[in-house]
């Protein structure tokens, strides 16, 4: 049939995976629209693919910052999203091809033929072909991985690379595994790097025990292995470094610490204790970071809170990401355990598990580095139930269908959550900002917030070249900074947005000049 013909052919099924994915993504979007950002997160990465298509590394400090600092982008010495630049690259990308939802569709679409190459290491040829459609079914059409800005791909493309790298180079070393390795460290160092930190420290132990027990081939190793991996780390580390200083001013400085030094109050990790409170200047800045974010991080900083708080994160970082699929590694744990590989995709996975746990804010894309793992153990467990017999008949025949089931299912449920909770509040903003654009002539919104606004609901973002913008979105601070404001721009309309319970239709009102 024809998955045993792609199992004879890992590069097909790989490219085939990554294509099913990418047209699936595409029809997604035409059949229920292309994605609105949402999430604070969103915009940031927005602003940076758009800084990054510019030809830019970043942006200079605008003259009125002060009415448009936000969550996750900072504005001195530089404006720029805190975030590594990866996914910032991938939107880039899509911006160039005309959508920067093209980029994350090509991420996506990357991400699941790297994990169906990844898979042809650590399983049976049919079962990686069927692991890696199941995967693009469960996280390549419709998750927010494919159709959102917030990220995740990358990671899950740089984790495959790792390990499937890693496995090959175990049992047979190669110029090009060795490049595919490098490359894995690097997108992880650029997406996410603590993750990914704790996500290579097996992958090289992996690479290390393999390159003791053939340690009489060392020299051919090292050059035919290590140097051209070498080299692509070596550029990857000047380039980042050269990133840093001009985004931060210190080549050792990351943007994320800038942001969190000006803005953060909660540690990164629970048993941390909080940073002092800055001075904020707009009070829905502090609701979401004094009065939403430390609450969150005090709870979490006794032993009984820690431990209410942990299934949480868990069930984000491991239940959310394979869905009901997740089931069948539970009963075959003992399965898993006897074999030495997967022991080792087993107590890779815990450990980026446990790692996660012990951060204050967790969300599914920070389990991406190990994500290809986790289909390791899924398809492994599927495997044991299919064998599964019962006197007189093949009890396992239920798995693979239920399995697909379950992928699928994922597909139904996002369909039924389109246009609903904060989906909704994207095209509302959508809307309103389409509005202005058809308007004549340039505008300029001030929003103004009321008590029961949500922050995590934020409308004050703006693209990278906010002079150039059709519509700038700035925060009200009061009518004589308001009125300087205006001054600045004496050629736009200026508006001012009302916004109260988040759910309603904002109030809109020009302001006379």
């Amino acid at each position: 049939g024809p998955v045993d013909r792609l199992a004879s052919r890992p590069l097909l099924a790989s490219g085939l995976a990554g294509l099913a994915s990418f047209a699936g993504a595409a029809l997604w979007a035409v059949a229920f629209g292309p994605p609105e950002p949402v999430i604070q997160d969103e915009f940031a990465y927005l602003m940076a693919g758009e800084t990054y298509a510019a030809g830019r590394l970043t942006n200079p400090t605008h003259p009125m910052w002060m009415h448009f600092e936000s969550m996750h982008i900072f504005h001195r010495p530089t404006m720029m999203a805190k975030y590594p630049p990866a996914q910032g690259l991938v939107l880039a990308a899509g911006f160039l091809l005309g959508d920067p939802a093209i980029g994350v569709w090509l991420s996506i679409a990357a991400a699941c033929a790297a994990v169906t190459w990844m898979l042809f290491a650590w399983l049976p040829p049919r079962w990686a072909v069927i692991g890696g459609a199941l995967c693009v079914a469960r996280l390549g059409i419709a998750g927010y991985w494919a159709q959102s800005y917030w990220g995740g791909a990358v990671a899950m493309a740089g984790g495959a690379l790792l390990y499937g790298a890693a496995r090959r180079l175990a049992a047979r070393p190669t110029a090009g595994n060795g490049v595919a390795f490098a490359c894995g460290l690097a997108l992880l160092a650029n997406s996410r790097p603590f993750e990914g930190l704790v996500a290579a420290i097996p992958a090289c132990a992996i690479v290390a025990g393999g390159l003791w027990r053939g340690r009489a081939e060392l020299p051919r190793w090292l050059a035919r292995v290590a140097l051209p991996a070498a080299a692509i780390l070596a550029v990857t580390g000047a380039a980042m470094m050269h990133n840093n200083r001009v985004v931060t001013g210190s080549a050792t400085r990351l943007p994320y610490f800038v942001h969190n030094d000006e803005y953060t109050v909660i540690s990164q990790f629970a048993w941390q204790a909080p940073r002092p409170v800055p001075a904020y200047r707009h009070p829905s800045m502090r609701r979401f970071y004094e009065g939403h974010e430390l609450p969150y991080h005090a709870r979490q900083r006794t032993v009984a809170g820690f431990l209410a708080e942990l299934p949480r994160k868990l069930h984000l970082a491991v239940i959310c990401l394979f869905g009901g699929a997740f089931v069948f590694v539970v009963p075959a744990i003992g399965a898993l355990w006897r074999h030495r590989w997967r022991r080792w995709a087993l107590g890779a996975f815990a450990l980026e598990a446990a790692a996660i746990g012990g951060l204050t804010i967790v969300m599914t894309h920070y389990a991406a580095p190990t994500t290809c793992l986790g289909w390791v153990l899924g398809i492994t467990a599927l495997r044991v139930f299919h064998a599964w017999r019962l006197p007189g008949r093949a009890g396992g025949a239920f798995a693979l269908p239920l399995a697909a089931a379950l992928a699928f299912f994922g597909l139904g449920w996002q369909v039924s959550i389109v246009g609903t909770g904060m989906g909704a509040w994207g095209k509302v903003r959508a809307h309103v900002l389409q509005t202005l654009e058809d308007e004549p002539g340039r505008d300029v919104v001030i929003v103004r917030y009321g008590p029961r606004h949500l922050p995590d609901f934020e409308w004050v973002y703006n693209h990278a070249d906010i002079d150039g913008a059709e519509v700038v979105w700035a925060r009200d601070m009061g009518p004589e900074r308001n009125a300087q404001l205006r001054a600045y721009w004496p050629d736009r309309t200026a508006w001012v947005l009302d916004v109260d319970r988040d759910e309603d239709e904002p109030l809109l009102t020009r302001v006379p000049r």
